[in-house]
């Protein structure tokens, strides 16, 4: 029963871990996403920016 318990323990700390990765990929993701949109936004302004000194 020892070892059962012992096996047990560790697949809980696995999927623990997991549980922490997946929730960090996430996060992740987020910021990717944050970025992206920030970067366009530098684009759309520095276009608009060099249409507006044309005119």
């Amino acid at each position: 029963m020892e070892k059962a318990e012992k096996l047990l323990m560790e697949i809980e700390n696995v999927l623990g871990m997991a549980s922490e990765l997946f929730d960090e990929i996430a996060r992740l993701k987020q910021v990717e996403e944050g970025m992206q949109n920030t970067k366009r936004k530098i684009v759309y302004e520095s276009i608009y920016s060099l249409r507006k000194r044309s005119f």
